[in-house]
């Protein structure tokens, strides 16, 4: 179990409007689009909430992707369905309407074969839920989460008690200035870490992304694609391999330390035909490396080698 990345977020039905197209109805939520993702790599196991609505398609598509869904529940009701718009930029997505369903009163509860994940990715829902989460883990080895401008207005001093536990934080930038009131994204970027997690990205939509640890930074653009009709909900496609790949070198070279990788844009295969569609694992890590440009961080017990850092992989 130690090798299973357990994701905690919504599943849900999105309608999503975009400069290339539109989406009534698809499959979403944050655990499914970062499941999609991270199970090119490494067996994932999703715990969320869907109603009666929710099609059985959906749930035979995530079965083939090797992503466990004996943690997800169905009650009588509606799914959860989100209707937004992403702009030009895809920097930030504007909500037109929400309709919470069974998720209104979803209340995660861990299995002991849950418990025992050795990757735990606590998707964006109330940091108060990400909290108790965290509490029912068997000491993960790896703890990341992610989050919105909506909880750190809500519920900030419980973000806050939430980031002192972790290790990794996904956040865009206009949530980071939010939360630390520092506009300068470096500034911000040392107080999150702060605040407690040894590694902080920054999503910056079309800008691509930026790392930071222990006064270190990595920025990395964007991978650029014509013709696509870019499915994104709030990054959360590109944070799925970055943990995935935790998984994958670690069982691949047998290291005793983790190893994080953090790719350039978004993680999709040249080849895709679709949203989810992204490949065949080697061919789709070949892509990476030269591609995309992984930047690999190597965590001995959390300390950073501080001689890997930098270090790039491809061509």
């Amino acid at each position: 179990m130690k090798k299973n990345i357990l994701v905690v977020g919504s599943v849900a039905l999105d309608s999503v409007q975009t400069i290339h197209g539109r989406i009534t109805r698809g499959l979403g939520g944050s655990a499914v689009h970062f499941s999609m993702s991270a199970s090119k790599f490494a067996p994932v196991r999703i715990v969320g909430v869907v109603g009666e609505d929710f099609p059985a398609p959906f749930c035979r598509l995530l079965r083939r992707r090797n992503i466990c869904l004996e943690g997800m529940q169905v009650l009588p009701g509606k799914t959860f369905h989100w209707k937004g718009r992403y702009n030009e930029d895809f920097k930030n997505a504007v909500t037109l309407a929400t309709e919470l369903n069974v998720f209104e009163n979803f209340k995660p509860r861990l299995s002991a074969a849950h418990s025992k994940c050795g990757v735990l990715f606590l998707a964006n829902i109330d940091p108060d839920l990400q909290w108790d989460v965290l509490k029912q883990m068997d000491s993960p080895r790896l703890v990341a989460c992610d989050t919105m401008n909506y909880w750190i207005t809500l519920k900030k001093n419980s973000l806050k008690k939430l980031l002192s536990r972790v290790n990794l934080f996904f956040i865009n930038e206009e949530e980071a200035r939010q939360l630390t009131k520092e506009y300068n994204l470096l500034t911000a970027a040392r107080l999150l870490a702060k605040m407690g997690p040894q590694v902080v990205v920054i999503k910056r939509g079309d800008s691509g992304s930026l790392l930071f640890y222990g006064g270190h930074r990595k920025s990395c653009g964007p991978h650029r694609r014509r013709g696509h009709f870019r499915r994104r909900v709030r990054g959360l496609p590109c944070l799925g391999p970055q943990l995935a790949e935790f998984q994958y070198f670690e069982t691949r070279y047998g290291l005793w330390h983790g190893i994080v990788v953090f790719q350039r844009g978004k993680f999709q295969h040249p080849g895709d035909r679709g949203p989810f569609q992204i490949g065949h694992k080697q061919a789709l890590r070949q892509v990476c490396e030269n591609a995309f440009n992984l930047l690999i961080f190597s965590f001995g017990k959390w300390g950073v080698d501080r001689g890997s850092l930098g270090r790039e992989t491809g061509a």
